[in-house]
Parts: structure tokens; C-alpha cells; sequence
């Protein structure tokens, strides 16, 4: 395979380096990935679109990835069934265009959330994120992964907050969705004042509902528009604790009702101490005394009669809160709201899940709010009859598209040295997750070993989505393996 490197377009570099290699080969206890025969990093759309017609002539499998550290801690996000060049996309770097009139900018794949908030400070606007994001974390991968942001109220479609893209397809074709696919090339398009600000289109096609959530498997996103939020004139961080999440719940529709703005999420003792327990001793020392759930609330106020209306927020959250026998506060146990606030604006350097022990396996799906109980019993009860002890998961709750529907994440800590416990959290997370998916939780994103647990619940689907490779990469070139591929 690496003989056909010898073909590739002088406008092409491959690298083979070992140590270089060694970033984007995972092993874990339930997969191993191949390992890529090279690394090439394109610079432009044109020379990523060279690569892959070169793929598909000497059919050679491509693996795209964005963010800067190899492969991440979620999974076969690397992996291929087939030794794979991996397709570098981290070093495109360049922020287009930003326009804070219509809160829109529009950057290339390899542009982190802190590279991103840089050039958006100035124009007086901030990037809508996920929860603690890792620092190197590729802003259009989470998106397109549909990565929930922590912001509801401004989040309208499983779409947001992607705008129109560029793509080539595995067929080679280079394609604009949206309102990116009107005439002209994007640089025309921007000094004519248009902005790819639609989703939809061309016509009434909907290119990126197809796009999101494929893993790389359909095309590759050379550069894309993102909507941003107006950094606020004020803003006010509080928590709202509780040992019965139900009243959370019912506390958060009521926020939600209100369109309140700013930020919200509800997690459990084991989460909030990852989030605010900088060490494994602060963390230890969090969750014995924080209560067993928490509701953190961002108020926010634009530059029109701020405190007026930060005023009349506080009020109202504090009246609904009381009226189910809650408090709000800045604090709990010591740990600040405020200062989840500041880490989502800096990102800290280790992420926040792999503070207790030094990594961490996830699981995550879909349900809505109210049925959240019902999830965190059956995980709980799956937990208990495993020996693992209650203070050992996190939970976190990410109301979506206005409250319409919810993330629901576990996180299991552990220490990557210690290959027992690694075997057993990667044995218990495949045991939530089909406890889980029988219990009627949607894996909207199924990474790695719950592909099979997806797609094994609608097997008539799968036919249409080969079909749908067939259509986008014809020789299956991209990302093969994943998904039901």
C-alpha cells in the first residue's frame, strides 16, 4: 500500500513518520485501529479535492480529521477497517470572514474554539460551544458531530449553529450547501455582501442534515459558517441544588419557558466536582459534600438597559425556584458558578473528565427531559450490580432545541494504567448502552462499539444509508468500517 505514495500529485506531501503515525493509532479494550500508512495535510480545498479523486483511483481508504492531537478520547474516531491515510485538516487554519452585524462567521476545518473566540473577541462575539470542549478541539467537528451546545434557548435546529459549507464528497465532487451554493466563489460571494447564512439549499434540498453525524463517512468539510452569540453587557452565573432531580427538571421547563438566555445544564455530584476539581484531591473532596444534583443557570443581558433586565432574570428565577422548595446561589460547597462561566470562555489545558483519574469513557444519547429519571435508575441499577460504587459515574443533562429534547451523558473516570479497570468501564459502558437503547434512549451519534447497537434497533434503515454512500462515495474510499459501513 505505502508503494502507491509514490503516486500521489506533487502538490501532495505524505508523511511517514513513526512517532507522527503513532498520534492517529488507537488501541483499546474494545477495538484496535489500523494503523495509517501516512499523514497528508492539505492546505486548501483544492489540493484536499486532488487527494481524494487521487483515492478513488488507486482506491485507498482516507480518514479525515480536524483537531490538532490525533486521535481523541471518544473511540474509533481514527479508525478505519482498512490501513487508511489519515487526512490532516488541523493546519487549515484560516477564519474567512466574520460579520457581527448578522453574528455569522465563516472558518476552515482546523480552527479551534480558543483560535475562534480570539478573532471573534474583537468583533465583540463569542463561539457557541459544548461543554468544556478539549482546548484543541476542531470547531466544525463538534458541530458537525452535532455536539450539543450549552446554550438551548439559541438553539433552533439540530443543525445550529452551522450556516452553508463547502464539502467534497468521496466521489471527488466538490460541493456548497445552503446559501454558500449561490454563483460565484466564496470570496465573490463576501464582497457582494452575501453570507451563507441558510442551511438549506440549493433549492429545497437539505445536503447537511445528511452531512452531520456521518463520521466523515459521506464527505469531507473543507470550510463552513458558524453562528455566534454577542458577548453580553452582563451576565450572572447561579446553581441550583438538589437531591431530587425531578424538581430540577420541572425548574428547567420553567426556565426554558421564560427564554431565559445564557447557558443551562443539570449534572450530578460526580460531574460538577469534575468541573470545578482543578485535581484528583479537590475533586474527592467536592463530591461528598455537593448535593446529589445541580442545575447551573447563565443569565445574560445585551447592552440595552442590562441591569434593568439582569434585574427582572434574577427575580424570576429566584421566584420559581423557591416555589418548589429550591434555592439559587453563586456557590455550592465552594464551588463557584462564576467559574464554570470563565472555563467555558478559557478552556483549561487537561480536560475536565480526565481530571479525577486521567481518562474517562463516555456514553451519550437522546431522550427528553422528563424521561431522564428513568435513565439514571436503570444506569444506577446496572452500576450497583457491577460493584461500582455510586460517587464513580457522572451524569450530565443538556437540554436541546429550545427543551425539546436532551443529551444525556455518562461519563465513567479511570486510570489508564490500570487495564483492569479500563476492560471493565469499557464492558459496563457497552452494557449501559444497550440497557439504555432497550429502555428506548436514541443514539443519534453512535461512535464506535454502539453502532451496532443503533442500527441493530432499525435494521430497515441500513439499506438506505448504503444507498446513500453509494450515491456521495461510490468506491467507499471514506472512513470505511464506520457507522453500519
Amino acid at each position: 500500500m505505502q508503494d502507491i505514495l509514490a503516486t500521489l500529485p506533487k502538490t501532495l506531501s505524505a508523511t511517514r513518520d513513526p512517532a507522527e503515525l503513532s498520534r492517529f493509532t488507537q488501541q483499546s479494550v474494545d477495538f484496535i485501529s489500523s494503523s495509517p500508512i501516512a499523514i497528508v495535510k492539505p492546505a486548501e480545498l483544492e489540493t484536499l479535492r486532488e487527494l481524494v479523486l487521487w483515492a478513488n483511483e488507486n482506491n485507498c481508504p482516507l480518514v479525515p480529521l480536524s483537531s490538532s492531537t490525533g486521535a481523541s478520547g471518544r473511540g474509533q474516531s481514527t479508525s478505519s477497517a482498512r490501513p487508511a491515510i489519515i487526512v490532516d485538516l488541523s493546519g487549515m487554519k484560516r477564519i474567512i470572514n466574520v460579520d457581527e452585524r448578522d453574528g455569522i462567521a465563516v472558518i476552515e476545518a482546523g480552527v479551534t474554539f480558543p483560535e475562534f473566540d480570539l478573532a471573534l473577541k474583537s468583533h465583540g462575539m463569542r463561539s457557541f460551544k459544548p461543554l468544556l470542549p478539549r482546548r484543541n478541539k476542531s470547531v466544525l467537528t463538534s458541530y458537525l458531530d452535532r455536539e450539543p451546545i450549552t446554550s438551548p434557548h439559541d438553539h433552533w435546529d439540530s443543525q445550529d449553529p452551522l450556516g452553508g459549507l463547502q464539502v467534497v464528497f468521496g466521489s471527488g465532487e466538490a460541493f456548497r450547501t445552503g446559501t454558500a451554493a449561490i454563483g460565484g466563489s466564496l470570496e465573490e460571494q463576501l464582497r457582494k455582501g452575501s453570507r451563507q447564512m441558510m442551511a438549506v439549499g440549493p433549492g429545497v434540498t437539505d445536503f447537511l442534515r445528511v452531512i452531520q453525524g456521518s463520521q466523515g463517512t459521506l464527505g469531507i468539510v473543507a470550510w463552513a459558517s458558524a453562528y455566534c452569540e454577542p458577548i453580553p453587557a452582563l451576565e450572572k452565573s447561579f446553581f441550583v441544588g438538589s437531591d431530587d432531580i425531578a424538581s430540577l427538571i420541572e425548574l428547567a421547563y420553567r426556565v426554558l419557558w421564560r427564554r431565559q438566555g445564557g447557558q443551562m445544564f443539570i449534572v450530578n455530584n460526580v460531574q460538577l466536582a469534575m468541573i470545578c476539581g482543578r485535581d484528583k484531591s479537590a475533586f474527592d473532596a467536592l463530591v461528598g459534600r455537593l448535593p446529589r444534583w445541580a442545575l447551573y443557570v447563565n443569565l445574560t443581558s445585551p447592552d440595552y438597559f442590562a441591569q434593568d433586565r439582569m434585574s427582572f432574570l434574577e427575580a424570576d428565577l429566584i421566584a420559581d425556584a423557591a416555589a418548589l422548595g429550591l434555592s439559587a446561589v453563586d456557590k455550592l460547597a465552594g464551588c463557584s458558578a462564576g467559574e464554570i462561566g470563565d472555563q467555558q470562555n478559557d478552556l483549561p489545558a487537561l480536560h475536565y473528565k480526565d481530571r479525577p483519574l486521567g481518562a474517562h469513557r463516555d456514553v451519550f444519547f437522546l431522550t427528553q427531559l422528563d424521561q431522564a429519571p428513568k435513565f439514571v435508575r436503570e444506569v444506577t441499577s446496572l452500576t450497583d450490580a457491577n460493584g461500582l460504587a455510586a460517587d464513580s459515574v457522572g451524569f450530565y443533562l443538556q437540554p436541546r432545541i429550545q427543551g425539546v429534547n436532551c443529551h444525556f451523558e455518562m461519563t465513567f473516570p479511570f486510570a489508564p494504567s490500570d487495564g483492569v479497570s479500563a476492560t471493565k468501564i469499557a464492558a459496563l459502558a457497552q452494557l449501559a448502552a444497550r440497557r439504555i437503547a432497550d429502555a428506548g434512549g436514541f443514539f443519534s451519534r453512535p461512535h464506535g462499539p454502539w453502532s451496532d447497537i443503533a442500527f441493530g434497533k432499525d435494521r430497515s434503515i441500513q439499506r438506505y444509508l448504503r444507498m446513500t454512500k453509494q450515491l456521495f462515495d461510490p468506491n467507499e474510499i471514506l472512513s470505511p468500517g464506520k457507522l453500519c459501513f
